[in-house]
Parts: C-alpha cells; sequence; structure tokens
C-alpha cells in the first residue's frame, strides 16, 4: 500500500479579538509542526475583502513560512 503524503490547506485565519500579524505567526507555526510531523505539502488559499482571513498575498506568506522551514513544500 502506497503512502499518502499529508497536506494542509490554510486561510491565514485571523483569531478573534487578534490581529493579521498574529495570524501570520500562527500559520509559520503550524507550518513547522506539520513539517516535523512528516506532512509532505503546506498550501495557502488566497482570499481577498474578507477582514477575517490575512492570506490576501500568499507570495509574501510563503516568503515568509519558506524561510522558516526546510523540507516541507510549500504552494
Amino acid at each position: 500500500m502506497a503512502n499518502t503524503p499529508l497536506t494542509v490547506l490554510d486561510l491565514v485565519p485571523i483569531p478573534s479579538g487578534s490581529d493579521a500579524a498574529q495570524a501570520l505567526r500562527n500559520s509559520i507555526d503550524l507550518a513547522q509542526h506539520a513539517e516535523d510531523l512528516g506532512y509532505a505539502r503546506y498550501w495557502f488559499a488566497e482570499h481577498h475583502l474578507n477582514p477575517g482571513v490575512a492570506g490576501t498575498s500568499p507570495a509574501v506568506v510563503l516568503a515568509l513560512t519558506a524561510a522558516a522551514t526546510s523540507t516541507i513544500r510549500l504552494g
């Protein structure tokens, strides 16, 4: 039986009472944890005009996450 690579899809949600900076830190922490657990891929969704989501610019989020991880594939 083949192994199925595990993937995370992250919207970079802003928790209630928090801000976008904390949402980005949370997503980076989650990506690092997923990498430690052996997840193969980590994807960011792009959403605009939604005050509860900080992932409006995947390129920026990808760059920050790439600097904090080493083996997980990002997209």
